[in-house]
């Protein structure tokens, strides 16, 4: 307070007062740390103004709630800088001001990892979505590696077998980050097929040899007509097989991996049917006719051929004709062969050849002119008629030169009548013998 005095001599003083009020400074103002936030409201944190008064001011379009408070809640924030000044005033000091940002950080991109995958490999490609807003981070929840971690189509290696687990993780300042997760299922590479050694048979029906697929699945497919009864088993049963080559594949598959395939061959050779010609055909031989007789064997073409004279081997190999040794020997004589195909199928024949002396008048003199038989052909009944001759022993034999059972219906002697009922339809042989030689008479038993 001051007072203004005015004296003049002893006239009475004038007096004025004025007071001068000295206001303090302000509170020095701290508007509070910056801040980065994800959401579009926030919290001031200014200090409290102990000498004067504070007051905030936005300087963008977020709205102060209460700008007298220090902690003020403010709505409204923008993506990006938010500026917020704290300004403490006493009087007519100057006030003091600080400045504060409040960040606010968009929400970042939705993750998306990209459709779950089946590989054979242990290498592929991820598929996460491009982060438009924020970045992106693959973590992998296996031994498996990602090679470049923050591209979204990162390659990736050492995959196992199995399940593979990769996150796509998408960050954004503190704002939630957001994640989506995908599986890469590494199948194993199938088992390597073995459809079994090719096989050379004789049958229409087989059994397969594959090996088991300890990894995947097998499949047998016929590339003929024949048929795979149980096309999932390895040692499935075959039927229908067709002459010649019948092939069948033996594929095992193991999820999207390459499958694994061999090829059986299946050889079927029918059996042959074999037969036996001995000379001339007939079963009559002339003791000293020849000093071999050839023996023919069919069908031709076959792997091997075994020729046998009264079970002794006499030869052996891929010719189909043989030649065999006719000593003195009187009777029957069994010649047969065993005829082998490819396939070591086998089937045998047989034909017995009666050795008789053929000396004295010839065979044709004698039934031309002395014997004879009918009626021919025959159905019942056979008469031989051999005026002149005394008939020692009679047989009747078919084209083989086995001996036929007949029955002696009557006897004379130039006479024989014979029953010959039983025989089957064909033609067949008279043996007849008598004094000085013997001699054969054909007929046909209808």
């Amino acid at each position: 307070v001051f007072v203004w005095t005015i004296s003049n001599g002893n006239c009475p003083v004038s007096r004025d007062t004025v007071v001068i009020v000295r206001n303090a400074s302000p509170t020095v103002s701290n508007a509070g740390t910056d801040q980065n936030v994800c959401a579009t409201t926030a919290s001031l944190a200014g200090n409290t103004a102990t000498v004067g008064a504070g007051q905030w001011t936005s300087l963008s379009s977020a709205t102060v709630s209460t700008p007298t408070s220090a902690t003020s809640g403010v709505t409204g924030l923008v993506v990006g800088q938010n500026v917020f000044v704290w300004t403490i005033s006493n009087g007519n000091c100057p006030p003091s001001r600080d400045t504060v940002v409040i960040v606010r950080n968009a929400s970042p991109t939705v993750s998306n990892a990209g459709t779950d995958q089946n590989v054979c490999a242990a290498t592929s490609s991820l598929a996460g979505n491009t982060a438009t807003v924020g970045a992106g981070q693959w973590t992998s929840l296996t031994s498996a590696t990602v090679s470049t971690p923050t591209s979204a189509t990162s390659g990736v290696t050492g995959l196992v077998v199995g399940q593979n687990v990769f996150v796509w993780t998408i960050s954004n300042g503190n704002c939630p980050a957001s994640r989506d997760t995908v599986v890469i299922v590494r199948n194993a590479s199938p088992t390597v097929s073995n459809a079994g050694p090719d096989q050379n048979i004789c049958a229409t029906t087989s059994t397969l040899a594959g090996n088991s697929a300890t990894v995947g699945a097998g499949q047998w497919t016929s590339l003929t007509s024949a048929t795979v009864s149980t096309p999932t088993s390895a040692t499935s049963g075959v039927t229908g097989l067709l002459v010649g080559q019948n092939r069948f594949v033996w594929t095992i598959s193991n999820g999207n991996c390459l499958a694994s395939r061999d090829t059986v061959n299946v050889q079927y050779s029918p059996a042959p049917i074999a037969q036996i010609t001995v000379g001339s055909g007939s079963p009559i031989y002339c003791i000293g006719s020849s000093s071999t007789v050839q023996l023919t064997a069919s069908p031709t073409g076959m792997s091997e051929y075994r020729f046998y004279k009264n079970g002794q081997l006499i030869q052996q190999g891929t010719q189909a004709i043989a030649q065999a040794l006719m000593g003195a020997d009187t009777g029957n004589i069994l010649f047969s062969t065993v005829v082998l195909n490819s396939a070591n199928c086998s089937d045998s024949a047989s034909f017995n050849l009666y050795a008789m002396i053929c000396t004295g008048v010839q065979s044709g003199q004698i039934e031309a002119n002395v014997l004879s038989l009918f009626p021919n052909p025959a159905q019942t009944e056979l008469n031989i008629v051999a005026p002149g001759i005394v008939i020692s022993s009679l047989k009747i034999l078919d084209m083989k030169g086995v001996e036929q059972e007949v029955v002696v219906l009557e006897t004379s002697i130039e006479d024989i009548k014979i029953n010959i009922e039983k025989l089957a339809s064909g033609l067949y042989a008279a043996q007849i013998r008598y004094e000085g030689g013997q001699a054969l008479l054909r007929f046909v038993k209808m």
